[in-house]
């Protein structure tokens, strides 16, 4: 995150947990803006099932706990957002 500013102007990929802390989403702001990408679980599903790489969700690859795991996370995704775009339909 430190070097995000020296970068051209980006679109920069974050992972779902980097907004969890303060810290993160204080830097992320000074170096530009943050827009959410909101989905449904089942879309969120649909577009990760057979990843691998996602090490919170492997063991866990499922609507249920996908949806579980956004109704934690999405208070601090919406106060960290500059813009919220839905990606559904």
């Amino acid at each position: 995150l430190d070097d995000i500013k020296k970068l051209k102007p980006s679109v920069i990929s974050c992972g779902g947990g980097l907004v969890l802390r303060k810290e993160n989403v204080r830097k992320m702001k000074e170096s530009g803006r943050i827009v959410l990408l909101s989905a449904t679980p089942e879309t969120i599903y649909s577009h990760v099932k057979g990843s691998t790489s996602r090490p919170l969700l492997n063991g866990n690859m499922n609507i249920p706990y996908i949806k579980k795991l956004m109704e934690e996370r999405m208070p601090k995704y919406i106060a960290a957002a500059d813009f919220i775009i839905e990606t559904d339909g």
